[in-house]
């Protein structure tokens, strides 16, 4: 390519527009948006906040007409609004106390099961001083411990369930106080087991 040629890369105003002036009350403007921004931000967080429910959870509906025969509500997919019920539950509520029992808050009873220890294939072989009908005793009782056997049922969190009630509170401090004053604070804060709960305040199911 001959000659010498060049390429403008300067910006030319276009002719006929006028650059708009700053307006003299942008920092107040965007000072508005702001407020305007958190305000909504906040009524979104205080209509979506996970934190100011209880879910109790529960096996079957059967579980769940015992709890309401005992405590008096708790149909299946309601939300009960805590101020609601709270008179109902404020006689199972413990009594405070400043001694602390070893292993208090902590049950061992409900949530995971555990599974049963697997039984000893040889426990019933009669041994005899033949080495040879001994082996082949204890060959026999492992064959048919293993043809027998099978896979243990898979456990099941107790709170994946689709049999639940909720409870709602309205505010975080609220669930919290709830928690702390029934003892309820190892069993989770917003997912429950219904089964475990009800044991916690003294009525088992």
């Amino acid at each position: 390519m001959s000659g010498d040629f060049r390429f403008d890369f300067s910006r030319k105003k276009p002719k006929g527009k006028r650059v708009k002036p700053v307006p003299e009350n942008l920092d107040e403007n965007a000072k508005e948006y702001r407020e305007r921004a958190r305000a909504e931000r906040k009524r979104f967080v205080d209509a979506t906040d996970t934190e100011f429910w209880l879910c109790l959870c529960f096996p079957s509906p059967a579980e769940m007409t015992r709890w309401r025969e005992r405590f008096g509500f708790g149909e299946e997919h309601r939300i009960y609004a805590y101020r609601d019920i709270a008179d109902r539950l404020a006689s199972y509520r413990p009594a405070r106390s400043s001694a602390v029992a070893f292993g208090a808050g902590v049950g061992f009873v409900g949530g995971l099961g555990f599974a049963e220890k697997t039984p000893d294939p040889l426990a019933g072989v009669k041994y005899s001083d033949d080495l040879e009908k001994d082996c082949l005793a204890e060959l026999s009782a492992l064959h048919k411990a293993l043809v027998s056997a099978r896979s243990p049922e898979k456990l099941v969190e107790p709170t994946d369930s689709e049999h639940w009630f909720a409870i709602a509170f309205p505010l975080r401090d609220d669930k919290d106080s709830f928690l702390a004053e029934y003892g309820l604070r190892k069993l989770g804060d917003k997912y429950l087991d219904g089964m475990a709960v009800a044991r916690k305040l003294g009525g088992e199911l």
